[in-house]
């Protein structure tokens, strides 16, 4: 007998993403740059709503520094 786990699944966030990703991919039928331009206009709508920060990766002298 399976054990409920392996039968089961509950959706997560990533579960999520991927359904909304796979809709505006299938919207855009393979052109990747309207995909690209209507993801980063949802990401901005929500970013602005959720008043979060753009955190920018550090430059390449932080890697040399650290011996990277």
């Amino acid at each position: 007998m399976a054990d409920r786990a392996s039968t089961e699944h509950e959706p997560t966030a990533v579960d999520d993403v991927r359904r909304v990703r796979e809709q505006i991919a299938a919207k855009h039928r393979g052109n990747m740059r309207e995909h690209m331009e209507e993801t980063n206009r949802i990401f901005e709508q929500l970013r602005a709503k959720l008043n979060l920060k753009l955190v920018l990766p550090p430059d390449d002298s932080c890697a040399r520094k650290a011996g990277g």
